[in-house]
């Protein structure tokens, strides 16, 4: 099991970006969650003050909080730099207003389930607020919200979509090889995943990786020492739990994909 502080217990979080200040009212949110929802769980005992909506969901409690000031600059512009699925990321995050906090509290469910949870009550409020942006900090990730929506349209416990949670970086090398790692896998209570080198291409590199991503996310299994993994009944992919080649102090799952 990874170092990750983590706690089923403790609250998961995403933000939205604003255009402005608008809040939307306790019940449009709840009308618009029971629409993603419509098997429930749905929103029970909302309540709602001046920049705040609580309200209990399932056995977790839901808080969405208006900040009245922007997502520090400092922290989002590498994630729209590196954002190649939203080209004019940085263009429409970095004059954005004001930003939402939505967490998700508690609950007896998976980290799975919870953030499977927690991204439709994040497409529920980007729905009817003017969101430019959702920013998935676990994972350094920041996403388009109307593409955010659509994709969690589709998104349930059995059709799990890591990439909205999980950062999967091809880099190259100073030897022309190349190099991946995660970021987010701790919030799944997982190690993070790293290939030092490999000649492989970016597209068979991403392709092997996510799937290793998704059976994690999806089977909250434990890959040990020495194991190996693969796409295929036959692929053998060794892996080794070692200091990260960006962190020392931090294991990671290293995996031999040359």
């Amino acid at each position: 099991m990874s170092e990750s502080e983590n706690d089923p217990s403790s609250a998961i979080v995403a933000m939205l970006a604003l255009s402005s200040d608008k809040m939307p009212k306790p019940s449009v949110v709840a009308d618009a969650l029971r629409i993603r929802l419509p098997d429930g769980p749905l929103p029970e005992h909302v309540e709602g003050d001046e920049g705040t909506i609580t309200f209990h969901l399932g056995s977790a409690i839901a808080a969405i909080s208006l900040m009245p000031v922007p997502l520090p600059w400092s922290e989002l512009e590498s994630p729209c730099t590196t954002a190649w699925w939203w080209p004019d990321a940085a263009e429409e995050m970095r004059d954005h207003k004001q930003h939402i906090i939505v967490a998700l509290i508690g609950g007896e469910e998976t980290l799975l389930s919870r953030h499977v949870l927690l991204s439709q009550l994040v497409a529920a409020v980007a729905a009817v607020t003017d969101a430019v942006g959702v920013y998935w900090g676990a994972g350094g990730l920041v996403h388009e919200p109307a593409e955010f929506i659509e994709q969690c349209d589709e998104l349930t416990i059995e059709n799990s979509l890591p990439h909205l949670w999980v950062d999967l970086r091809v880099e190259e090398n100073d030897d022309g090889s190349l190099c991946f790692f995660t970021t987010g896998l701790e919030a799944f209570d997982q190690y993070e995943m790293e290939i030092e080198r490999s000649e492989q291409s970016a597209e068979e590199i991403l392709d092997l990786c996510y799937s290793v991503v998704h059976y994690l996310i999806s089977s909250s299994a434990e890959i040990q020492d020495g194991e190996s993994v693969g796409r295929t009944g036959e692929e053998r992919v060794p892996v080794t739990h070692k200091p990260s080649k960006w962190d020392a102090d931090r294991t990671v799952l290293s995996l031999e994909f040359h």
